[in-house]
């Protein structure tokens, strides 16, 4: 395999640059800061507009690469292809303010440090993939066509993915991000309207922040994308309502569940009134018994637990006159009486109780406290259980 050429001087990369109408620094190994600005200034390109095609492949970056006009700070503008594929940037990178017209190559390249592309317009179709990264960020950029976008680390590190207000030229344009068996740290869709095309597939993600984005005509297409955790309850209000107007009712179901908990975060963390208090003792009820309305199975068993405790607290006897109570009123018709207890128009059983003179006043009103804590422990669980069932059936 052919070894890439060293240089240590930008005067040494100045000679090796190619002919005029096809500017080529490929296969090198680059040991200083790279400053694109004196390669145009060198090569005497006007306006910043290049015309040719620009290879840049198989490039190693051991030093910082500031891909941008920064001296005079005006857009440079590619009007034909530029390869940037299989490179190796080992230090940060920065392209700023820079306009793409035709294709845009960046595939199996490793970006090892940060890397921050800013101001772009991408009026072409667009080529990042089976990339590796540690931490990218595109910022203020323009999507007119296909922006593809996959990540194929070879180890396991802290990935970020980071997208901020991103515009759509129009309703066509794609942003397609993809992940190869990869999980990533970090992903953010910030301060985007999306009304564009944004395809998100092969994803596990452990925590993802869409503060800031709405889908204003566009489309979000999520297809095996694995979220552990949201900065934000605003980022699982954003999935739950791209769901359902996928009428993708489990995945919905399942961020509403999120959504619910980081709203009893948000909760907890402010200073609290009583109806916060009240918010928050709700969230915790749905939470316990339901999984915030994700299973009527585990609804049903808790219900039914619940107010077997409940009644039997209710049931068991005045310890001062155990006999009497064994043998006279209450264990021989337990299942009897369990029975009416779920009747919600029955007090007889309350009733009985309550006239009986072995029993002393403070038991009896502990008893009412447990009787009709039972009881609205019970419907409060049957409700729980049938939203939940409703939910499942739609799951179906």
């Amino acid at each position: 395999m052919e070894q890439p050429k060293v240089y240590n001087k930008e005067e040494e990369l100045f000679l090796h640059i190619g002919n005029k109408n096809f500017k080529s620094i490929e296969k090198i190994e680059i040991n200083f800061e790279f400053d694109f600005s004196a390669i145009i200034k060198k090569i005497n390109i006007k306006n910043n507009e290049i015309y040719y095609k620009v290879n840049c492949a198989s490039l190693i970056f051991n030093r910082m690469v500031d891909f941008s006009d920064k001296k005079h700070n005006n857009k440079i503008v590619f009007y034909n292809e530029l390869k940037f594929d299989n490179s190796n940037f080992n230090e940060i990178a920065y392209f700023v303010n820079i306009s793409f017209e035709k294709n845009a190559n960046f595939s199996n390249t490793l970006f090892n440090k940060r890397t921050y592309f800013n101001n772009i317009v991408f009026n072409c179709i667009v080529y990042f993939r089976s990339i590796s990264i540690y931490q990218i960020e595109f910022g203020n950029i323009i999507i007119k066509e296909n922006f593809n976008l996959s990540i194929m680390n070879e180890k396991e590190n802290d990935k970020v993915l980071i997208f901020k207000n991103i515009k759509f030229e129009n309703e066509k344009s794609n942003l397609n991000i993809f992940n190869i068996d990869m999980k990533i740290n970090k992903f953010y869709l910030n301060n985007t309207i999306i009304n564009g095309i944004v395809n998100i597939k092969n994803m596990e993600v452990e925590t993802v922040d869409f503060k800031g984005s709405i889908i204003n005509g566009g489309v979000v297409n999520p297809v095996k994308f694995k979220v552990h955790n949201f900065a934000n309850r605003e980022s699982a209000l954003f999935l739950k309502n791209e769901a359902y107007a996928r009428n993708n009712i489990i995945d919905a179901l399942e961020y509403k569940a999120k959504e619910i908990e980081l709203h009893k975060k948000e909760l907890l963390k402010n200073k609290k009134d009583y109806k916060k208090w009240g918010d928050i003792f709700s969230i915790y009820l749905s939470s316990f018994y339901s999984n915030n309305g994700l299973n009527w199975v585990k609804s049903l068993r808790r219900t039914i637990l619940i107010t077997i405790i409940f009644f039997s607290i209710f049931y068991l006897p005045d310890i001062l006159h155990l006999n009497y109570i064994i043998n006279k009123l209450y264990y021989k018709d337990y299942l009897y009486r369990f029975a009416e207890y779920f009747i919600p128009t029955n007090y007889d059983h309350l009733i009985e109780y309550l006239k009986n003179s072995n029993v002393c006043v403070f038991i009896k009103i502990c008893g009412i406290i447990v009787y009709f804590s039972g009881k609205i422990a019970f419907w409060y669980g049957s409700v729980q259980t049938v939203q939940a069932f409703r939910k499942f059936s739609k799951k179906e």
